[in-house]
């Protein structure tokens, strides 16, 4: 395992958890990323990985994740970490060219944002910081919401389609895409992934098995 995380002062929140099987790659990474002054923790296999989620918790914002590792790939260990920890913001960081591998692991994690290899000290950085940012404005956000847009946000942040709003959430078609356009504006965004980053980080990743 990489070095676990620098002591900072304060309260031990919103870390950023990075996992990959390169050692070197890891510790490039922590490095980058204490530099800019977020806090970090590194493992260097899912499984490490998913210990140090247990053992921190919700202190964890952000987890970034690296696709091909030996035992669990990057696509099943943010299964697990959507189900355990749905308000960590997941990263996938990918050298792989496989459009079917790739579209897996964003089906079954969920991932807020997809970093291909090699990619560029800033572009990290700045994912981070968004995603550390709405951990922190997403639970006040929730306050604006009705629950019937809860539930929409909610199968947003799972990738239901309209048509599967509208069976999941007894609607018709024409309310299930009224709905959903009128919860993108409410958002202020026209992109369904940056609608869905925001509701998991509003704590709804979960409203919907």
């Amino acid at each position: 395992m990489c070095n676990n995380a620098r002591r900072y002062p304060g309260p031990a929140l919103d870390i950023v958890l990075i996992v990959d099987d390169d050692a070197a790659l890891c510790s490039a990474v922590q490095r980058l990323l204490r530099a800019a002054g977020i806090r970090c923790l590194s493992a260097t296999s899912a499984l490490q990985g998913l210990e140090l989620l247990k053992a921190h918790g919700d202190a964890v914002a952000v987890v970034i994740s690296d696709y091909a590792m030996p035992q669990m790939d990057g696509a099943e260990f943010l299964r697990r970490v959507r189900l355990g920890w749905p308000r960590a913001g997941r990263v996938l960081l990918t050298g792989n060219a496989d459009l079917n591998d790739v579209s897996r692991a964003v089906n079954l994690g969920q991932v807020a944002r997809l970093l291909l290899k090699p990619c560029t000290p800033d572009d990290l950085v700045a994912v981070v910081r968004e995603l550390l940012a709405l951990r922190d404005v997403g639970p006040k956000q929730l306050e604006r919401f009705t629950p019937r847009e809860r539930e929409i946000l909610a199968c947003l942040a799972r990738g239901d389609t309209n048509a599967e709003i509208a069976v999941r959430l007894h609607l018709t078609p024409h309310s299930a895409r009224v709905s959903v356009n009128r919860v993108l504006a409410k958002l202020g965004v026209k992109d369904r992934t940056k609608a869905a980053v925001q509701a998991m980080a509003m704590g709804l990743g979960q409203l919907f098995p």
